[in-house]
C-alpha cells in the first residue's frame, strides 16, 4: 500500500495529517480483508481459478450471443472480479465473486425488475460457453464480497462487514465446499426458512432464475433497439434509479414523484413469477 502510494502521488500531499490518517485506515483494511480471505479459503473448497476474468471478443471467454425475435442479436460481455471452482460428487461448481468497497447485498426480487443480475449474466455466459477453460459447469452461486471494513467493534470476521452475500445452490456438497464451518462467516447460512432474504436455492430454481435472466436481457434488448425507453423508475431496499442517473434533468421524474418498488417476495413467490414468464407453469 505505501509502495503504491508514494508512487501515485507526490510529497507535497503524502505530508498532510488527512493523507496519513487515510492511508493508515487503508493499510488497516487490507490487512483486515487479507486475513479474512485467508481464513476464509482455509474453510473452503471452493478455490479461485480466475481473477478479473474478461468476457469478450478480444478474450478467451467469448461472450454469449443471444438471437431476439427479429433476428439480431445481443452479446454479453464484461469482466468478472473473481471465478471460484471446486470439484465435488464428478461435477465442477462454479461461482462468481463480486468484489464491493460500498455495502452491496443481492436480493432476488430485485432481479424481476431487471436489477442485480450482473453475476447471473456472467455465470450464465460461462456455463454456455466456459466448458474450454473450465470443464461442464454446474452452477454454485454468486457473491458479493466487500473489501471494506465496516465501523463496528472489532471481533468475528462477520462484525468487520467482511462476510460474503448473494444467492446460491443448496446442496450438501456446495454449502459444506463454501464454510466447512457453517458458521455464516464465509458463506450465506441456511435459514431453512421461505422468507425474502433465505440465499438458498435448490439447483432447478437456480436454473429457472439463470433462464429468466436470459428472457429479461432480450426483453430489455428488444425495447432498447424498438426506441421504447418508459420513465419508469424502480426503487428497492437502498436503491433508487434516479438518484445517479444521467437523464434525470431530461426525463420530468421529480424527487416526490411516485415509483415503483420492488415487492418483498419470498424465493417461493419470485420463483413462480418466473416460471410464469418463461411459460413454465
Amino acid at each position: 500500500v505505501r509502495e503504491y502510494l508514494a508512487a501515485s502521488y507526490p510529497e507535497s500531499v503524502r505530508k498532510t495529517a488527512r493523507f496519513a490518517s487515510l492511508s493508515s485506515d487503508m493499510e488497516q483494511n487490507a490487512l483486515q480483508l487479507l486475513r479474512y480471505i485467508h481464513t476464509e479459503q482455509q474453510a473452503s473448497l471452493f478455490r479461485p481459478v480466475a481473477f478479473e476474468k474478461k468476457i469478450g471478443f478480444d478474450s478467451d471467454l467469448r461472450p454469449v450471443t443471444i438471437t431476439l425475435d427479429d433476428g439480431s442479436g445481443v452479446s454479453i460481455i464484461g469482466v468478472c472480479d473473481r471465478i471460484d471452482a471446486m470439484e465435488a460428487d464428478g461435477k465442477n461448481f462454479i461461482r462468481i465473486t463480486d468484489y464491493k468497497t460500498g455495502s452491496k447485498e443481492f436480493h432476488l426480487p430485485d432481479v424481476l425488475y431487471g436489477l442485480n443480475m450482473q453475476m447471473l449474466v456472467y455465470l450464465a455466459a460461462i456455463k454456455k460457453l466456459g466448458t474450454d477453460l473450465f470443464g461442464e459447469v454446474t452452477p454454485a452461486g454468486i457473491l458479493y464480497k466487500p473489501s471494506k471494513r465496516s465501523v463496528q467493534k472489532e471481533g468475528e470476521a462477520k462484525s468487520l462487514g467482511f462476510a460474503m452475500n448473494g444467492m446460491i445452490v443448496g446442496n450438501e456438497e456446495v454449502l459444506n465446499g463454501m464454510d466447512s464451518t457453517n458458521s455464516g462467516k464465509f458463506a450465506p447460512k441456511n435459514t431453512g426458512k421461505a422468507r425474502k432474504g433465505n440465499p438458498i436455492l435448490s439447483a432447478d430454481d437456480f436454473e429457472t432464475v439463470l433462464s429468466f435472466v436470459e428472457k429479461k436481457i432480450c426483453s430489455t434488448a428488444e425495447k432498447i433497439t424498438s426506441g421504447i425507453f418508459d420513465v419508469n423508475p424502480i426503487k428497492c431496499d437502498g436503491y433508487e434509479a434516479c438518484k445517479y442517473c444521467d437523464f434525470s434533468s431530461v426525463c420530468g421524474i421529480e424527487e416526490d414523484d411516485e415509483k415503483t418498488e420492488v415487492a418483498p417476495l419470498s424465493n417461493e413467490e419470485v420463483i413462480s413469477k418466473m416460471k410464469e414468464e418463461l411459460g413454465n407453469v
